[in-house]
């Protein structure tokens, strides 16, 4: 696999795993088999961003290991259609004496597997108590230990007609690793809530990106599908499923900024772990490539197939400007480019006033040439 500073690790709907150049903006490797009941469902790092192995949970209820360096396989996890098909979420689970790998589906079964000893394997995304929530499931933590719940959040009060709103928890993360009383989840209802559990069971943040703030119906423009956390976790990126991507700010609770140019419905987004760029996979088949800071898209790869996971792959650092490209030769570039642009201007203003008077000049001779007849305001005054 090429060397390059940036990149992206997809999976899509018939099991393929590809490997995108954000730079090059093209697919610089592909493995896997592809069949439909081998989609890629859910991904997660194994070891560490820069390691570049990964796991995947496929369709079949088998999880595998890769590794993207070497485009093969590890190890393959036969969790059994009983245990868990389809799974949701894929993620690793560190112990003071052991690790394992937790795979949760739909339908809410978990299931624990220890790993070799020999895959060294260490969490990432997940320490201490299991958080999970959906459709008309409220968003709860479960203790391992224990094996009970031990935190259950209680929904927002009704509206002003007196009316219940739905619940369905379509994504969530915990705001810190090292922090496992913060946590902050999207809805398919077009909120994001933020959950603090030593304060209260109801969300201290509560923000609204739907016309309706007490929304009780579902609205593709505002129904969220997927979210990620930014490192700094002032803001979180959601997807919904018309294809809009927003940053929300976690402080004052709004919308401070979109993302554009998605034409089909947003299933991943990831930060890169250093840099201030965003991912996002959709079902138009591009993988996006976004500045967090002023939301402009900064590359587009096209993946052939529709996108289900993604992840940013391993530490990047951005590549110098070369000395053809300074700043000063930016600036003159921008220059150049209003003065062409102002030159063509008055160039296009002057040939539409000589078509003007030529036009003006070819009707004068068109009506000197036919005798047209008199009009009936003439024939009035030669009767008088």
């Amino acid at each position: 696999m090429n060397e390059v500073s940036l990149q992206i690790i997809t999976g899509d709907e018939t099991g393929l795993i590809k490997i995108s150049a954000p730079e090059e903006s093209a697919v610089i490797a592909k493995f896997g088999e592809q069949k439909r009941e081998h989609a890629a469902e859910c991904m997660c790092w194994s070891r560490d961003a820069s390691e570049l192995s990964f796991f995947v949970g496929r369709a079949d209820g088998v999880v595998k290991l890769w590794d993207a360096q070497a485009s093969v396989e590890l190890a393959n996890f036969e969790l059994g259609r009983e245990a868990c098909t389809k799974p949701r979420s894929v993620f690793m689970l560190r112990e003071s004496d052991s690790t394992k790998l937790v795979t949760v589906n739909e339908e809410g079964k978990v299931l624990l597997q220890s790993l070799d000893q020999t895959l060294r394997v260490t969490a990432l995304s997940i320490k201490g108590p299991i958080a999970y929530g959906g459709q008309e499931n409220e968003l709860q933590v479960y203790d391992l230990q224990t094996q009970t719940v031990s935190w259950k959040a209680k929904n927002v009060p009704e509206n002003k007609l007196r009316l219940r709103l739905p619940v369905w928890v379509t994504d969530l993360q915990y705001l810190s690793s090292e922090d496992e009383n913060k946590l902050v989840i999207c809805t398919a209802y077009g909120q994001i809530r933020l959950y603090d559990i030593r304060a209260q069971r109801r969300p201290v943040i509560n923000a609204s990106c739907s016309p309706e703030p007490d929304q009780v119906r579902l609205n593709a423009g505002t129904r969220f599908t997927c979210m990620a956390l930014s490192p700094d976790e002032s803001y979180v990126v959601a997807g919904d499923a018309l294809g809009g991507l927003r940053k929300i700010d976690l402080k004052q609770g709004k919308v401070c900024g979109k993302f554009k140019h998605i034409a089909g419905s947003v299933r991943a987004v990831d930060f890169h772990p250093s840099l201030p760029l965003v991912a996002a996979a959709s079902l138009d088949r591009f993988v996006r490539v976004y500045d967090a800071n002023t939301t402009m898209m900064t590359s587009r790869i096209y993946a052939k197939q529709r996108l289900n996971c993604l992840l940013f792959a391993g530490e990047g650092e951005t590549k110098p400007k070369k000395e053809e490209e300074s700043d000063e030769d930016d600036w003159l570039g921008v220059e150049e480019a209003k003065e062409e642009k102002k030159q063509k201007k008055e160039e296009d203003g002057d040939q539409a006033k000589a078509d003007k008077q030529d036009l003006i000049r070819r009707k004068a001779t068109y009506v000197k040439k036919r005798k047209l007849p008199p009009t009936k305001s003439s024939k009035t005054k030669k009767k008088r």
